[in-house]
């Protein structure tokens, strides 16, 4: 059965700054522990939607409650198991509140340390586009491989 995730890039309101997580739960199959930085998300659950998944595992991860609104959707990621729908806010009153809620820790980057940043391979293409603000349709990405050497 296909599985659904989200996953959020909060920003101050500059773009300087985002709240990421240090993955230590991988969905199966996966190992992403040499490089475990990720935006914030989990799993879609039932009758929920990717929005409503986004608002509550942001204030699960992080502490801080966000609204519907404050997010926007703005890529999806697909593959034949698995979708990730990506969202991002900017509000650096909300970043200055992210704290460490689970055994994943939260922690606040300056975005443009991306390079030295040990993520997951999607960040590195969906970060920059994260912080690049447009009102077009969310960009659709096809995983073409799940496997990673």
């Amino acid at each position: 059965m296909k599985k659904f995730y989200v996953n959020g890039f909060l920003f101050d309101n500059n773009g300087a700054h985002v709240a990421l997580i240090k993955k230590v739960h991988f969905p199966p199959n996966v190992d992403w522990s040499k490089n475990p930085w990720n935006g914030v998300g989990g799993k879609i659950e039932r009758n929920e939607t990717a929005i409503e998944a986004m608002v509550r595992e942001f204030r699960e991860e992080t502490g801080v409650q966000t609204t519907l609104n404050d997010w926007e959707y703005f890529a999806e990621v697909d593959s034949p198991d698995w979708t990730v729908f990506y969202f991002r806010a900017f509000n650096s009153e909300y970043l200055s509140q992210v704290t460490t809620m689970t055994d994943e820790e939260v922690e606040v980057w300056l975005a443009r340390q991306l390079e030295w940043i040990p993520s997951v391979p999607h960040l590195s293409f969906l970060l920059p586009y994260a912080k690049w603000r447009t009102s077009s349709a969310p960009a659709m990405f096809k995983e073409i491989a799940d496997k990673r050497s």
